[in-house]
């Protein structure tokens, strides 16, 4: 195994990584991208341009405020499933792989005035937010190992594995980087049941993830002693922790209507929301005065 010591962004220098090349040519640039697939830019010369204008933001990015970089080659996509979907046989793959590597290691070479750092990207077999890929780590090993020799024999500073979305996938890559002593970084999405861009699928059509139930989020609103003095700042009105002007109002009239009622049955009321001493313990319940305001009451 390589010596990862030798990495720059494992030390205490801050690094930046790039924002994802694909999304941006589509959204920013007006790319066409089939299967997601960007390798294929580096066959069209004026494509390379503005490939080339991309890294050349986050270079000065770097430059101007001291940041390494971790730049990742185009070959997410430059796997042997893929691009066969694309018309690429072996030899032109192989080719791709190493262009892809080359154009980044030219340009740190030419323009990067901080560390840079290549990673030569790999991507999964299957759809990244669809298909779970092999189940078997010896052929996920098997798959992926072709690609990751090529790129380990370009120069490339180490791998990254992205948008991996099972373990048997990703031990296979891991074990095809230490084969190459290559060091690799091994990434999956966090959300794997985001659907991918349409037009988008797996070479072997794998049925989708069953996602899990998600589960409500409920809130608890915990007691606690308030002094009757401090005030209480919202949208910039100072309230007392009795409450509004609006709702101490409405707790008038109850009260009043509670009193009438009581001195006609002989029997003494006391407003609810009455606090009998700084110290009190509040609980909190929905207030009908404002649509969502919690109003305190004294807990009993």
């Amino acid at each position: 195994m390589r010596d990862t010591h030798v990495l720059p962004q494992m030390g205490a220098e801050v690094f930046l990584t790039d924002g994802g090349i694909e999304t941006d040519l589509i959204f920013h640039h007006g790319f066409e991208l089939p299967q997601f697939a960007s390798f294929v830019l580096h066959d069209d010369p004026a494509a390379e341009v503005v490939v080339r204008d991309y890294f050349r933001d986050y270079l000065r990015v770097g430059a101007e405020f001291g940041y390494g970089l971790v730049l990742e080659t185009l070959t997410w996509r430059a796997s042997s499933d893929w691009a066969a979907l694309l018309g690429y046989d072996a030899l032109r793959l192989a080719d791709m792989n190493r262009r892809a590597a080359a154009f980044l290691l030219e340009l740190r070479e030419r323009e990067a005035d901080s560390s840079v750092v290549v990673s030569g990207c790999i991507g999964p077999r299957g759809d990244a937010y669809r298909d779970l890929g092999s189940a078997d780590i010896d052929e996920a090993e098997r798959y992926h190992r072709p690609q990751i020799e090529i790129l380990a024999k370009t120069g490339v500073d180490l791998l990254s594995a992205l948008t991996l979305t099972n373990t048997a996938e990703a031990a296979g890559i891991a074990r095809a980087a230490r084969a190459c002593e290559m060091p690799i970084v091994i990434s999956s999405p966090s959300r794997p049941t985001v659907p991918c861009q349409p037009g988008c699928h797996s070479p072997k059509r794998s049925p989708p993830l069953t996602a899990p139930p998600i589960r409500p989020r409920s809130t608890t609103l915990s007691t606690a002693p308030i002094p009757t003095t401090s005030p209480v700042r919202s949208t910039g009105t100072t309230l007392r922790s009795n409450g509004s002007a609006a709702c101490a109002r409405t707790r008038r009239a109850r009260a009043t209507r509670s009193s009438t009622t009581a001195k006609s049955s002989m029997t003494e009321t006391r407003p609810s929301s009455a606090i009998s001493s700084p110290n009190s313990t509040l609980a909190y319940r929905a207030s009908p005065c404002s649509a969502g305001a919690a109003a305190p009451t004294t807990a009993t």
